[in-house]
């Protein structure tokens, strides 16, 4: 919502996001028709790499962080039954993200009430 009325209020006060998307919408056209642009073809797709693995970035961060939430902490007993829980290989996503929370993440299961889940 904050990030919706910056933008709004930049576009009202000085027209960047308007220019913003014209330039990119030239930029696209002008590199797959050959014509001459603003700026290089090669700093165009440099620029929208960099834009690119900028949100890829920010929403990796953010689902790092929503998970990060759901991680039970020491889950060798799993505290909503008190049983021992099993530990199971882990998914590729849950190894990618004890390396972002730099935590040690577990998956575990509980098989008396089939909770699966991570634990630290």
């Amino acid at each position: 919502m904050a990030l919706g009325l910056v933008v709004f209020g930049l576009e009202v006060a000085t027209g960047a996001v308007t220019l913003t998307a014209v330039r990119l919408w030239t930029g696209f056209s002008t590199l797959f028709a050959g014509d001459e642009s603003l700026v290089s073809g090669s700093r165009y797709l440099i620029g929208i790499v960099l834009a690119f693995a900028g949100v890829t970035l920010y929403v990796v961060l953010l689902w790092a962080d929503e998970a990060g939430r759901r991680i039970t902490k020491g889950g060798v007993v799993y505290s909503n039954c008190g049983t021992q829980t099993k530990r199971m290989r882990r998914q590729r996503r849950h190894r990618m993200l004890a390396r972002i929370l730099e935590t040690n993440v577990t998956s575990r299961h509980c098989e008396r009430c089939g909770w699966n889940g991570l634990a630290t």
